[in-house]
């Protein structure tokens, strides 16, 4: 038997935050996975009843818009490819994860750059998504991407008005950065 603060009760502590954070990063890769293979059932038990992405709140309402999303697209394939995960509690943790989307929409290839802001539950032994935002990097044709990345402009959806992109344009030290660059080529 353990008793708090000796050094199996640290090592177990441990140990568990390390299988948390390993199933938080499977559970990020079977978002990936279910988003891109359309497998609503899988999708389903990856968000808490509760669940809000965006706007959107509730597990069916978020299953709701995933269906109409798909809908109107081809192929897609979802990667993340860094994350961090910080704790509140045992049952509680936020996450960031920069992701990368390749959508195929209206004979287009898309390229979407993202960042998901991100809590998570523990609800009866597993985490689950609580809520999610995604932020746009940049969401435009390929063709166009050697074109306008640089610009601020980079929200290029087919059919819609070109925007400025969410981040990372919005981060405070972001644009403290740019504002202290000397002119020059970098500084487009």
């Amino acid at each position: 038997m353990t008793t708090p603060g000796s050094a199996n009760s640290n090592f177990e502590q441990r140990l568990l935050r390390v299988e948390a954070r390993q199933q938080l990063t499977e559970l990020v890769s079977r978002y990936c996975t279910a988003t891109d293979d359309r497998d609503y059932d899988a999708l389903s038990r990856l968000f808490t009843a509760d669940a809000r992405f965006n706007s959107i709140q509730g597990a069916p309402a978020i299953l709701a818009y995933f269906r109409k999303q798909h809908a109107t697209m081809g192929p897609c394939y979802h990667y993340s490819h860094a994350h961090h995960f910080d704790f509140e509690s045992d049952h509680a943790a936020t996450g960031v994860i920069n992701s990368h989307a390749e959508v195929s929409y209206q004979g287009q290839a898309i390229w979407m750059g993202l960042r998901y802001l991100d809590r998570y539950a523990r609800v009866d032994g597993r985490w689950l998504i609580q809520a999610r935002n995604n932020k746009i990097r940049y969401a435009m044709p390929l063709a166009d991407l050697p074109k306008f990345y640089a610009g601020t402009l980079r929200y290029r959806w087919p059919g819609l008005p070109p925007k400025a992109a969410d981040i990372p344009d919005s981060v405070d030290t972001y644009r403290a950065s740019i504002a202290a660059r000397e002119p020059g080529p970098a500084g487009n």
